[in-house]
């Protein structure tokens, strides 16, 4: 994220069976915004994002 400085918004997408990614993801302040289901592989996939800066070691800002 040091690479962007500039970025204000960050999105990605999991599985939803990948819980512990979910952990990770929440902890660094990621926002579960969205769920795609796949009915071709039965599979939902889970949108996040996160719209604080992050400093370098990817956490969140203290202000």
């Amino acid at each position: 994220m040091a690479k962007y400085p500039r970025a204000k918004r960050w999105t990605l997408d999991t599985p939803s069976w990948a819980v512990r990614n979910h952990h990770f993801y929440e902890k660094h302040g990621f926002i579960r915004t969205g769920e795609i289901y796949d009915a071709e592989s039965s599979q939902s996939i889970w949108e996040y994002e996160r719209t604080s800066p992050l400093t370098e070691a990817g956490r969140l800002e203290q202000n």
